[in-house]
């Protein structure tokens, strides 16, 4: 059985002038981010 990479996910939160909530961002994979209103959702 193939084992599956894990990556390290940093959360932050985002300015109310960036429309406020978070970005989720993957150091590893350049370019590979995310949004969401709560860190759940950005993930």
């Amino acid at each position: 059985m193939d084992e599956r990479p894990y990556y390290k996910i940093i959360i932050e939160p985002l300015s109310e002038e960036d429309g406020g909530g978070f970005v989720a961002t993957v150091p590893d994979l350049p370019g590979c981010m995310s949004d969401g209103a709560t860190e759940f959702e950005a993930v």
